[in-house]
């Protein structure tokens, strides 16, 4: 169901910024599979298929040690350095689209098409988001990408989604950042910007409660209908 704050509000909007992973694209099983790859790197057992990753929102590194610590295993390096192993079995991974969410195409060329600045906040890292995006066929559609390593901080933080502002040259109240996760709206309440949660991320109800939301939404489909006033005939 589209819960969103529009009319009067919609029309100060000049960009949208959004997450990557679990907003436009799923990408929890290439996860799963970087993550398994690094716990056999360290001569442990991989993780079962389909198994449920407790950190799906922070950076590579606190991702990596939080799967240790689900699985009882010590880390056999510094944060730091796991989460580097991590993000290297990632990278190796074959070069293959993560699946984009449903719509969300549809979505990215009618803002577009309504003249509106679209942009990436991530807690992936640059390169790596740039690579999932291009083959995704999604990175045209966006004109600045930001990392965690891109301004040297990651979400929740404030100063990746403010900074990304700066280069679209659009000031907080005019922006929507949507995204999935409380790391994302923990971010967009810390920067002053509305926050649209996409609820069927990866993101969990009970952790997003505290903040405030100016709309959540499940289907792209659904919210560009909600946009438009045209229903979806596919």
């Amino acid at each position: 169901m589209v819960q969103l704050q529009m009319c009067s509000d919609w029309l100060s909007v000049k960009a949208l910024v959004f997450d990557m992973d679990g907003t436009l694209l799923d990408t929890e099983q290439q996860i799963v599979q970087a993550a398994s790859q690094t716990l056999q790197h360290f001569g442990y057992p991989g993780l079962p298929p389909g198994h449920a990753m407790p950190n799906m929102h922070g950076t590579s590194d606190r991702l990596i040690a939080d799967v240790f610590a689900q699985q009882g295993y010590p880390l056999p390096d510094t944060v730091t350095a796991v989460g580097l192993v991590f993000e290297a079995c990632y990278r190796a991974l074959p070069q293959q689209a993560a699946p984009v969410y449903a719509g969300a195409v549809q979505w990215l060329q009618w803002a577009q098409s309504q003249g509106l600045a679209l942009a990436i906040c991530t807690n992936k890292k640059q390169a790596l988001a740039i690579r999932g995006l291009e083959a995704a066929g999604l990175l045209p559609f966006f004109s600045h990408i930001t990392g965690r390593d891109t301004y040297g901080i990651a979400k929740p933080e404030a100063a990746p989604l403010l900074l990304t502002l700066e280069q679209l040259q659009v000031r907080p109240k005019e922006a929507i950042f949507i995204g999935d996760t409380h790391a994302d709206a923990g971010c967009a309440q810390a920067a002053g910007v509305r926050f649209w949660w996409f609820s069927a991320g990866f993101g969990r109800e009970q952790a997003l409660a505290a903040y405030p939301k100016a709309g959540s939404f499940a289907s792209y489909r659904e919210l560009l209908a909600a946009a438009t006033g045209v229903a979806d005939q596919s």
